[in-house]
């Protein structure tokens, strides 16, 4: 009670009646706003769906809020990719890579702006740069000059026997490879396809890395 007194706060009833909405349970509970959803669904993701939904509706839902989350404020949404990413809260980063493919396509120009200035960030290491070029093509995003200096500047920074071994290694976890965005970045091709090592041999394929590579590099 003196605590309570001296920060001017008043006891709450239990009789006191709380606004709940209705659960797809047929419960009731408190209502939860975007931004509480956006946290749930960069933390927890929507792998395996919940009790009362499948994966693919809950998948659905989840994108609706990030796109609505993005729409009204992106800058606050990409800070908070990058802090729970920093922080390690998620368990798995597709959830944080997903919502940072929506906000570079949805985004306006300073949310775009701001993604690319925290590429590397929220991606740190191949598998999640690949992870993100196909996130980015199923949320109906392209190529723009942005994206491909934001790529740029990462395969820059390391040199070309670790991006080739990179690009080799994170290869087995997805189906985009670095030679495709390095490509993009050496403007051989417009825009990237998803190739897979089929018919070609390990030689020809690493020859063809290494050739992306040096031109990157280059």
């Amino acid at each position: 009670m003196y605590v309570r007194g001296l920060l001017g706060q008043r006891a709450v009833s239990q009789f006191e009646p709380t606004p709940l909405i209705s659960t797809r349970e047929s419960g009731r509970a408190h209502e939860a706003d975007n931004w509480m959803r956006l946290d749930r669904s960069l933390i927890l993701g929507t792998i395996g769906g919940r009790f009362y939904v499948c994966e693919r509706e809950h998948t659905a839902e989840r994108l609706d809020v990030v796109r609505c989350c993005v729409a009204g404020d992106g800058l606050r949404v990409v800070r908070r990719i990058v802090e729970i990413g920093e922080a390690g809260r998620a368990p798995k980063s597709d959830p944080c890579i997903v919502a940072f493919a929506v906000a570079s396509v949805d985004g306006d120009v300073a949310t775009k702006r701001a993604v690319y200035e925290n590429f590397g960030r929220v991606l740190r290491i191949p598998t999640h740069q690949m992870h993100f070029a196909q996130f980015r093509e199923a949320v109906g995003g392209g190529w723009g000059s942005g994206l491909k200096r934001a790529y740029g500047k990462l395969f820059n920074k390391a040199s070309p026997r670790d991006l080739a071994y990179d690009a080799v290694s994170s290869s087995r976890a997805t189906d985009w490879r670095s030679g495709t965005c390095c490509g993009s970045r050496a403007r051989r091709r417009p825009t990237p396809i998803t190739t897979r090592c089929t018919g070609r041999s390990e030689r020809a394929e690493r020859g063809r890395i290494r050739r992306c590579c040096a031109a990157c590099a280059g």
